[in-house]
């Protein structure tokens, strides 16, 4: 759950865990609706072309919200690669999220 005091802007970062053996995009919904969905992300010693996938997406402008509670989903979708089939058992990482000001538009 996020709580802002403000009407703000949520930025999100997410980094694929070390552990990973294989490649997935995160999917991510604000209030039950999809936002954005990630590129696919790599693993460490990952073999070509998995190699050069990032292991991260962000910082992402996931949209304004208002003041009150919000509620960010994350959601990975796997692709046949490395020890996966396409349907990851398990994935985990790291995200993180900042509110940030909304400052007004300057009137000309």
């Amino acid at each position: 759950m996020i709580v802002a005091d403000a009407p703000s802007l949520l930025q999100a970062s997410y980094i694929a865990a070390s552990t990973h053996c294989a490649s997935v995009r995160i999917h991510f919904s604000l209030n039950g609706i999809a936002v954005y969905t990630s590129g696919f992300l790599g693993w460490p010693g990952a073999p070509a072309p998995f190699d050069t996938l990032p292991r991260g997406a962000g910082p992402i402008n996931l949209g304004k919200v208002p003041a009150g509670k919000h509620v960010l989903g994350l959601q990975a979708e796997g692709q046949s690669s490395g020890c996966n089939a396409g349907a990851p058992g398990s994935w985990g990482g790291s995200y993180s999220l900042k509110l940030l000001p909304i400052t007004p538009t300057p009137t000309p």
